[in-house]
């Protein structure tokens, strides 16, 4: 089957009557024109120019089609055109706050090029934002994945992991181990309610660690805070784009243990994910290019 790219050519030779003038319009040898032009042929069992000498002429086939030709390329240029114009619509998602970056860099990009596209991030703490895309109160949502059975109707996207790291202020906890501070410091840890607050309950209580003393906070941002001014030490997940990650004042240390991370990803309800895949390819195609930079 014949190519758009033939077609292109084929209308090229018919407008000029030249081979050698139509393989300059598209960048081609006048061999490479003849070949396509003789395969469009033996496509179609007919013989579309009459060959006399140089002079090339459209036969009575040829003309017919040229009109078609012309027909489809411009149906695939206002294809083309119309690419973007036609998603239109409003969308709420949802972001737990440490993926909340990510989704305003690709609604900023979105809005640009679907300018019928009307995205509104909604900024939640909970963690766990499955629930209430299946309600119906968010049409997707980028967060921590659930625990719970997927439920029938909605969809997840992974998207990136983030494993458990150890954290204390650089300063006072450079040459003691990780053990001692546990049973010695404050341990500042997420709430469990939230699934980060689960996942760092499990891996504490898998290590057997005694434990000194803890308060639970919802903000990991205020946790890392703390722990810059010696209040305490925690755990929790090396968080993507996170400027703490890089900050000198913290000694940190990745945990080397598969099951000691959280896993983002993108939930949406399949009824509609005919707008919501757009914000998902979106999603990815953000977070493949930070790994090929990275």
């Amino acid at each position: 089957m014949s190519s758009l790219r033939v077609l292109k050519t084929f209308l090229c030779v018919a407008r000029s009557g030249s081979m050698s003038a139509a393989a300059d319009e598209v960048a081609l040898t006048p061999a490479a024109v003849s070949l396509q032009i003789r395969s469009l042929e033996d496509d179609l069992g007919q013989v579309l120019f009459d060959r006399v000498g140089r002079t090339i002429i459209l036969t009575a086939t040829g003309h017919r089609l040229r009109s078609q030709c012309e027909q489809i390329l411009g149906i695939y240029e206002q294809m083309k055109e119309s690419n973007g114009s036609e998603v239109r619509g409003e969308l709420s998602i949802g972001a737990v706050a440490s993926t909340v970056g990510l989704l305003a860099v690709a609604t900023l990009d979105l809005r640009n090029r679907y300018p019928e596209l009307k995205i509104t991030p909604d900024l939640n703490y909970s963690g766990d934002l499955s629930m209430q895309v299946m309600e119906g109160e968010l049409d997707a949502a980028l967060s921590i994945k659930s625990p719970r059975p997927l439920p029938s109707g909605l969809l997840w996207t992974p998207l990136y992991t983030e494993p458990l790291a150890f954290i204390a202020n650089r300063a006072s906890a450079s040459d003691i181990s990780r053990d001692e501070l546990i049973a010695t410091r404050l341990l500042l840890r997420p709430s469990r309610k939230t699934h980060t607050g689960t996942l760092v309950e499990r891996y504490i209580r898998d290590q057997k660690t005694p434990v000194n003393d803890f308060i639970e906070l919802n903000s990991l941002r205020t946790i890392v805070e703390l722990v810059e001014d010696d209040v305490g030490i925690s755990f929790l997940p090396l968080q993507r784009r996170a400027s703490w990650t890089r900050s000198p004042s913290l000694r940190i240390e990745v945990i080397d243990d598969c099951t000691a991370m959280r896993q983002v990803g993108f939930y949406e309800l399949e009824s509609r994910s005919r707008l919501t895949s757009i914000v998902r390819e979106a999603l990815k195609t953000l977070v493949a290019t930070d790994r090929s930079e990275s």
